[in-house]
């Protein structure tokens, strides 16, 4: 059985029922980097944060960026 693809236009620069749209999507990109930022400079004082910024850079991000940036679909 193959994949249902929902009808219409795909787009990742417009809003969709389903998506952000530009502004969300940059946004929530900022929003997954923001606490990248803030476990590399508490690396600095407690090293442990080391462990925490590679599991987020390795398993957190690329989901969450996948998640955000996938296509919508324009309504027909």
């Amino acid at each position: 059985m193959g994949t249902v693809v929902a009808p219409g236009r795909p787009t990742r620069w417009r809003k969709t029922p389903t998506t952000f749209g530009p502004v969300g999507r940059v946004l929530a990109t900022l929003g997954l980097v923001v606490p990248l930022a803030f476990m590399v400079v508490g690396g600095i004082v407690f090293t442990a944060a080391w462990a925490g910024a590679l599991i987020w850079l390795a398993v957190v991000m690329p989901k969450g960026l996948r998640d955000i940036w996938r296509a919508g679909r324009l309504p027909v």
